[in-house]
């Protein structure tokens, strides 16, 4: 009876109760094992240093980040975007990171990795519940937790911000579920709350609201589509849009919510979003790049180039080519195969908004950004993958829990084949360093990113023609890029290549005249040629725009002091030991000027 009763729910796609003890405990135990295996696959964070790609500006260099937790602090993580991105709650779980761990890096990695598990936890036990399908629900856990391409999210600590909106929404779906199945108010009331919460994590969910209408057709079964009673079938459609309507108002302020977080860096002012038609072919291509990492994930490295030199038309073609044809299969089995459809339009869905569709000069693809739209394509093949076995299995006498052993046995093999690409992955972050030489070692050596790290660790390692060899792949790699430009010249400087350096910086002085870098480098090139006067003119309007810019400062007062002016010098020496105290370089330029 039952059996029976489980069956005819399942073909409704009701939720079913876990009224059984052996429910219960069958839970708890997929559970543990989703927590051990993503333990021993991650575990080794503990040990890990933070990494120089966007960990110090967001955490470890940010001033209200290492004061830790306050009132004030808080305040200004929902009020101020942290380094180009809106996200308050991962601002602030970095500060009661602070406050248990202070510059331990290992406890950020450790707390990064028990979001992860959570939300793979909760991934599991929501899928339970809506697809009343304890197989496919844990093989999608499973697979989420260890697919290799989580490494880079998981063991960067700055990624947290991808996980923490991915828990929310998780919450999100399960509370409209609850609603969709008790009419509760309080349930859509929640919905509509976690999605905020989701949306002051990071902004990517943005298009939450056309993945419920995906549940209400399958596995919610809310709608059917009937073509022959077509009015039916639109008054339906019309009624659940209209049920989500505040789910796109909040939509509409997450949209807010990215583009006030990119004000931070002036992006809009510099006019620096690319063209739709440019965006466009981008994206299509994005899709197939972040398709074959998923197959392939091998030789994925921190940073893509965001050269797009190789994307011509025909390769846009190409890759539209391929998710029209993608598409087009998933809607001719949308009747026998139902989940494809909330697969794949998961996962396009929760992408669109970071496929580049909408994208600054300097931003590529990012693995980081498959965290939550990948889950649409392990459940489509933890399905597929049970309904196959199951078929298979159906004239074979050995059963387990009621699903062929095949499927036990493919989940296994592929979790384990997974598990160890993770971890062999996660093995290169365990420093800036490795992650470089792995950088380099995937792209061939061609890595910008790779390389400019390389270039800081050999810096303050003193290793300055090694330093300098670095800056100049990065900027031959990815000549484009401001940064690149600015970092080579400060490396032209620091090995005395100061005609190189004033040749490269001139024309980008005169199309940004207002840099304080920019007048600082310059000033610093002629001052090595000697040309005290004319560097003066660039160093004071250096820190006439940054008063506190410590390099400009030092500069300055050296130049002051090889053109005979030491009251000058002096103040500006003395202003610097005021905001660094104990700042070497100065105390020692000063006392050289006391000496008779």
């Amino acid at each position: 009876m039952n059996q029976a009763k489980r069956k005819s729910n399942r073909l409704q796609n009701k939720p079913t109760p876990i009224e059984s003890e052996n429910g219960w405990s069958r839970e708890i135990a997929a559970l543990l094992l989703i927590f051990i295996v993503g333990c021993f696959v991650y575990g080794r964070c503990v040990n890990y240093e933070y990494v120089l790609y966007d960990d110090p500006n967001i955490i470890f260099d940010n001033e209200r980040v290492v004061s830790g937790l306050s009132f004030e602090n808080i305040y200004w993580a929902f009020t101020n975007p942290n380094f180009g991105l809106y996200m308050p709650l991962p601002t602030i779980s970095f500060m009661v990171d602070r406050e248990l761990f202070a510059d331990w890096a290992g406890g950020y990695h450790l707390m990064t990795m028990l979001w992860h598990l959570i939300c793979a936890c909760t991934l599991f036990v929501v899928l339970r519940r809506l697809l009343d399908n304890f197989p496919v629900a844990w093989g999608t856990a499973l697979f989420f937790t260890v697919h290799p391409v989580q490494a880079m999210t998981v063991n960067w600590i700055s990624a947290r911000n991808e996980i923490m909106p991915v828990f929310f929404v998780l919450l999100s779906i399960e509370a409209y579920r609850r609603f969709t199945v008790r009419r509760s108010r309080v349930a859509y009331i929640a919905a509509l709350g976690f999605m905020l919460l989701a949306l002051l994590s990071k902004q990517g969910i943005v298009l939450l609201p056309l993945i419920l209408l995906i549940l209400d057709y399958w596995p919610l079964r809310r709608i059917q589509i009937n073509f022959h009673n077509k009015g039916e079938t639109i008054r339906i459609a019309v009624r659940l849009i209209a049920e989500k309507l505040p789910f796109f108002a909040l939509t509409a302020l997450g949209v807010f919510f990215a583009f006030f977080g990119k004000t931070q860096f002036g992006v809009l002012e510099k006019n620096s979003l690319m063209s739709p038609l440019d965006n466009l072919g981008f994206a299509f291509t994005a899709y197939i790049r972040y398709l074959w990492n998923l197959i392939y994930p091998l030789r994925y490295v921190t940073a893509y180039s965001p050269s797009t030199e190789w994307i011509t038309l025909w390769v846009a073609l190409g890759a539209l080519t391929v998710l029209i044809a993608i598409t087009i299969v998933v809607l001719v089995l949308y009747r026998r195969h139902p989940y494809l459809i909330l697969g794949w339009g998961w996962f396009v869905l929760f992408l669109l908004p970071v496929s580049g569709l909408v994208r600054y000069a300097s931003e590529s693809i990012a693995l980081r950004y498959l965290y939550g739209p990948a889950i649409g394509l392990y459940l489509g093949l933890a399905y597929a993958i049970y309904e196959r076995t199951q078929r298979s299995s159906q004239t074979g006498a050995s059963k387990m829990q009621g699903v062929g052993r095949n499927y036990w046995i493919a989940l296994a093999a592929l979790t384990t084949v997974l598990a160890a690409l993770c971890f062999w992955q996660s093995g290169f972050w365990r420093d800036s360093e490795t992650l470089a030489k792995r950088a380099l070692a995937a792209s061939g050596g061609t890595n910008a990113v790779g390389h400019n790290h390389l270039a800081i660790i050999n810096e303050k390692a003193g290793r300055l023609e090694l330093a300098f060899e670095h800056h100049r792949a990065a900027y031959e790699n990815d000549p484009d890029i401001f940064k690149w430009k600015m970092n080579y010249a400060g490396a032209l400087n620091s090995t005395g290549r100061y005609k190189e350096a004033e040749t490269l910086l001139k024309p980008m002085l005169a199309e940004n005249p207002d840099n304080p870098r920019l007048l600082n480098l310059y000033g610093g090139s002629l001052m090595g040629m000697m040309k005290f006067k004319e560097a003066l003119v660039y160093l004071e309007k250096a820190v006439a725009m940054d008063t506190d810019y410590l390099a400009a400062l030092l500069n300055l007062a050296m130049c002051h002091a090889y053109l005979d002016n030491p009251q000058q010098a002096t103040r500006h020496l003395e202003y610097i030991l005021e905001k660094y105290p104990g700042q070497a370089a100065a105390k020692d330029m000063l006392d050289s000027m006391k000496l008779p």
